[in-house]
């Protein structure tokens, strides 16, 4: 109880930024729209027709997001995007309060606050933060760390359910789900109190694989086949650059992000020299952001350029980052500030305190720039959107246009003007009309090309 009066004041300023981060992202957010992916399961999937919720989305098994999309589509219409938006801030906000729970339990509020603050205003992984599409990654980390947040308390069949439902509906919305049924087995066999109840990763486990083999095939290899000697070798090198784009997500800058390792490397050491047993959860962390490189690698290496940097995948492993680190570095912090508050010592403790400071101004400004050349990334992307939605439902469309084209993008322009007449038109936003930038011309005229000449060629794998 005197744990949890200590820590009060800090939950309360947590949710307070969690009110303030949710505003930001909804004033960042204003004028975009949907795009690419989102149109897939928009024109494709039916919240009526069941049989359309199982086959992949690419290679994710995407049954969850879905029929929560389908659902938005069918209630809210495509006449504006903000309510998409909002649910995927109201997830995020979420996990920033997994994360702050995660470390308040083992450091202390001051750190947890500290690290869900980062998280809520996590710009390095803005491109989940401003397309609604991505309910899918966010919402299977949620789900992710539901599971680890139960296998952090005493072992009970009530736990154990929780942990099992959480991880199926992770694997059930997202690839990212496989990242935390892995985590969770390495959490599990590293508390013994838990190593009895690991038959909870059955269910996800048997339900995957029997997604897998039935329908799920289908979808691995859309971008490359990812059982080859080429995507095997690709691993090593992914993965530690993975690791890089991870941890300088994590602290907002590469070279800082490496000084911490070290720093995190060095305590671990010093700890566990003493007889200190390592953390189940930073060893289950560690182990979820390796898988998601591993598995990255072998789907997606050479797709595109980059593909390592992407800030979708950023945003899952720079949040288990800031766990990380927080979970490894801020004992060792908060035993300085101890010592030196024993002794007497004013300047051991500022000290600590300077530099907690700085690493913390440092990661959030970082964050908070990145949201912002993150929104005009997406703003970019809604304005190519309307684009070409304005080009495919005009009266009088361009000359030599084909109508019946796939247009990658968005739909061909038959089935786009099916969709605008039963959904409304997201050329505008019917909540925030003021809010959308007028159409740029260079987007209108590759609009009016794509329209007539087709989508340009998919450049070859780098």
């Amino acid at each position: 109880m005197v744990a949890d009066r200590r820590g009060a004041t800090e939950r309360r300023l947590f949710w307070f930024l969690g009110a303030l981060a949710m505003a930001t992202l909804a004033w960042l957010g204003r004028g975009m729209t949907f795009w690419s992916d989102e149109w897939a399961i928009i024109a494709n999937r039916s919240l009526t027709n069941p049989a359309t919720w199982w086959a992949p989305h690419n290679e994710h098994w995407s049954t969850v997001p879905i029929i929560v999309y389908r659902a938005l589509v069918e209630t809210i219409g495509l006449r504006s995007y903000v309510p998409y938006l909002a649910l995927v801030a109201i997830l995020h906000v979420l996990i920033a309060w997994l994360t702050y729970r995660a470390v308040e339990r083992a450091v202390g509020p001051r750190t947890a606050l500290a690290s869900g603050a980062v998280v809520l205003f996590f710009g390095s992984g803005f491109e989940n933060l401003y397309w609604g599409f991505q309910i899918g990654f966010v919402g299977a980390m949620l789900a992710g760390l539901v599971a680890l947040e139960a296998i952090d308390g005493e072992p009970s069949p009530r736990r154990a359910v929780v942990v099992s439902i959480a991880l199926l509906v992770g694997v059930m919305t997202a690839g990212v789900g496989l990242f935390f049924v892995v985590a969770a087995g390495v959490m599990l066999v590293a508390e013994p109190r838990w190593r009895r109840w690991l038959w909870v990763l059955a269910v996800p486990t048997v339900a995957y694989a029997a997604w897998y083999v039935l329908i799920g095939r289908s979808g691995i290899g859309v971008f490359r086949d990812p059982f080859t000697a080429q995507s095997f070798a690709s691993i090593p090198v992914f993965v530690v650059r993975g690791l890089e784009a991870g941890l300088g997500a994590a602290t907002g800058l590469p070279i800082l992000s490496w000084g911490l390792v070290v720093l995190a490397a060095a305590g671990s050491a010093i700890a566990l020299s003493r007889g200190a047993r390592p953390s189940g959860r930073v060893v289950a962390l560690a182990a979820a952001v390796v898988t998601e490189y591993v598995l990255i690698a072998m789907n997606r290496a050479g797709v595109t350029l980059n593909q390592v940097d992407y800030p979708r995948y950023t945003y899952i492993s720079g949040i288990l980052m800031v766990q990380f680190l927080a979970l490894t570095l801020g004992p060792a912090l908060a035993a300085i500030r101890a010592r030196a508050v024993a002794e007497h010592d004013r300047v051991r403790w500022r000290a600590s305190l300077a530099l907690a400071a700085a690493i913390l101004t440092t990661v959030l400004t970082s964050n908070v720039a990145l949201l912002v050349a993150g929104r005009g990334l997406l703003l970019d992307r809604a304005s190519i959107t309307r684009a070409l939605i304005s080009e495919s439902i005009r009266p009088d469309p361009v000359p030599g246009a084909n109508m019946e084209r796939d247009l990658v993008l968005v739909p061909a322009p038959v089935i786009v003007r099916r969709l605008v007449a039963d959904y409304g038109s997201p050329v505008t936003d019917a909540i925030l009309p003021w809010a959308v930038e007028p159409i740029q011309a260079r987007h209108l005229a590759e609009a009016r090309g794509r329209l007539v000449d087709g989508p340009p060629p998919i450049p070859p794998d780098q």
